[in-house]
Parts: C-alpha cells; sequence; structure tokens
C-alpha cells in the first residue's frame, strides 16, 4: 500500500489501525459511515470468499422517507396518479443501493475522497450474491465466468482487513506499559 500511495496525503502517510471483520453467509452490515476519527481514505484486503460491498448517499433514504410520510399524509386530498411516492416502483428505486463492487479473493479495494465523505458503504444480509452482471467493475474482475451467465454466487466465509489512518493517536499503551 505504502509503493502503490495509497496514504498519501494523510496525517501519517501510512495506516495505524486494522479492523478484522468476518461476513458469514447470510450476515452483513448496514450502510453507514466511518466518521471523522479516520482520514478519509480505506484500503480493505479481502479473503476466502467474495463479497459485495454496497455504496448509498447520505441522508437520501430519510429524506425521501420524510417526503413519503409527508405525502401519505395528504393522500386522501391527493390523486394517487399524481403522488410519485405512491408509485411502487419509485418505492423499490429508493431501497436500492446507488452502486455495488464484487469485491473477489485477495483483491485490495481503496475508497478515498468523496467514495469516503459522500457515501455510506455496507453488505447485504444475504447467502446469495444476485445480479453480479450489474457490479460497477465487472469488466475488471480477474475471472467472471465463475459466477455463469446468471453472474450469481453462494456466500461463503469472508475476512475482511480494512487499513485505515487514524487521525489522533491516544498515548494509553505507551502509559500502560512504563513506556515514554
Amino acid at each position: 500500500m505504502k509503493q502503490l500511495g495509497v496514504f498519501g496525503g494523510t496525517k501519517h502517510g501510512e495506516p495505524n489501525h486494522c479492523l478484522v471483520n468476518e461476513y458469514q453467509p447470510g450476515r452483513g452490515i448496514m450502510p453507514h459511515e466511518d466518521g471523522e476519527a479516520y482520514e478519509p481514505v480505506t484500503a480493505t484486503i479481502s479473503l476466502g470468499a467474495v463479497g459485495v460491498l454496497e455504496l448509498w448517499g447520505k441522508g437520501r433514504k430519510d429524506v425521501d422517507e420524510e417526503k413519503e410520510k409527508v405525502s401519505e399524509a395528504t393522500d386522501e386530498d391527493t390523486d394517487e396518479n399524481t403522488n410519485p411516492a405512491s408509485d411502487p416502483a419509485a418505492k423499490q428505486e429508493r431501497k436500492q443501493p446507488r452502486w455495488r463492487i464484487l469485491q473477489e479473493e485477495r483483491s485490495l479495494l481503496v475508497t478515498r475522497g468523496g467514495a469516503y465523505t459522500q457515501l455510506l458503504h455496507g453488505i447485504a444480509e444475504t447467502d446469495r450474491d444476485e445480479r453480479l452482471r450489474e457490479v460497477v467493475n465487472w469488466d475488471m474482475l480477474a475471472d467472471k465466468e465463475r459466477f455463469g451467465n446468471k453472474g450469481v454466487c453462494e456466500r461463503g466465509t469472508r475476512v475482511s482487513l480494512t487499513f485505515r489512518d487514524v487521525r489522533k493517536v491516544a498515548k494509553v499503551g505507551a502509559k500502560l506499559f512504563g513506556k515514554r
């Protein structure tokens, strides 16, 4: 990562934190942001099975849900054909991520800048990833054939190593172990 300059321009110029997560089939993590404690770059190495990272716009769901509440409250006064909140296709679209990225085994995914600060990321709770031909990095995959014509993959256990540069590092360890 240092040779690739992944953490170039960050406070420490290299990662000083690694989060290890294990995702078993059927498990995921809801869309979230990592926050301002970290520099706006992550480098994630995937081990074991493949996984699909989903990217969502911040606040989009909350804003749309609030609009939907207002629209539903006035549905008695509004013709259903003129109310976009009553359109089932529109409601379904709001529940979909903006982008999906397939993370192959032994792959490195770097997120930085707007991808880090302006989007939420998560992993769906499913035993099977589908519509893989629609992932944004389909043309970059090393082994597309393994997903067949339908672009489907049964989930296995995936371990992710997420490297970050923590902006403010506490000196607690040094005090605990008598180092200065």
